[in-house]
C-alpha cells in the first residue's frame, strides 16, 4: 500500500459521521470504533512491534511474534483526535493486553476510561504508573455502564460475554452473533 493511500485511509478513520458507526481496524484485535460522532472506543490496544508474553525482550528476535504490517494508526494519531472515551481490555492474553501500549496510552492521557474484565483492575494498578483508579471500571459479563461526556450526555456501553474471547463466534437461534460492544443500541 502506498503512503498516500495510507494517509487517505487514516484521514477517513478520523472522520466521525453523525448517526453512523465507523470501525477502523488498527491491527489484530485493536480497533477504533466511532459511535456516531460523539463516542470513541478503542479495543485491546497492541501497538508494539511484537506480541510477546515476555515484553522486556521485545527487541530480541527469538521472543514474540513480529507484526507483518505496522498498526494503521498510532497512539499519537489517537491523541491528535482528542483521545478515546473508553478503552476496552477484554482479557489478559499478551496479544490483547500489551504492557507498553497501555503504559503509553495512560502516560499520554489518550484514554478517559478503561473498561476491563473483572479481575483486571488490579493488573492495571500494579503495572501502569500513574493510572487513575477512578477511571478504571471492572465489568461482569452483560453488565452495562454509562459514561458521561463533557456535554453532559450519557452513553451506555455494554460488554457482552464474547469479551472473554473476541474472535469466538456465538451461534444462537437468531443466527451468528459477533457483538462484543453495544452502544446506542448497536452491537459491534
Amino acid at each position: 500500500m502506498t503512503e498516500s493511500r495510507m494517509e487517505e485511509l487514516k484521514a477517513k478513520a478520523f472522520l466521525a459521521i453523525p448517526g453512523e458507526i465507523q470501525v477502523t481496524w488498527i491491527g489484530h484485535a485493536t480497533t477504533l470504533i466511532h459511535f456516531s460522532d460523539e463516542f470513541k472506543v478503542l479495543t485491546d490496544p497492541v501497538f508494539s512491534h511484537k506480541a510477546s508474553p515476555i515484553q522486556m525482550f521485545e527487541n530480541y528476535e527469538l521472543f514474540g511474534v513480529p507484526r507483518l504490517v505496522p498498526p494503521s494508526l498510532s497512539i499519537n494519531d489517537l491523541a491528535s483526535i482528542g483521545g478515546v472515551d473508553v478503552c476496552v481490555l477484554s482479557h489478559d492474553h499478551y496479544d490483547h493486553l500489551d504492557l507498553s501500549s497501555v503504559q503509553e496510552l495512560s502516560s499520554k492521557e489518550v484514554v478517559k476510561f478503561w473498561a476491563v474484565a473483572m479481575g483486571m483492575k488490579d493488573w492495571l494498578l500494579n503495572n501502569i504508573d500513574g493510572i487513575d483508579e477512578e477511571c478504571i471500571i471492572e465489568m461482569e459479563w452483560w453488565q452495562s455502564m454509562s459514561f458521561s461526556k463533557d456535554q453532559g450526555k450519557s452513553e451506555t456501553l455494554m460488554l457482552n460475554e464474547e469479551l472473554s474471547n473476541v474472535l469466538e463466534t456465538k451461534f444462537n437461534n437468531d443466527g451468528m452473533e459477533l457483538g462484543i460492544i453495544e452502544c446506542f443500541g448497536n452491537k459491534v
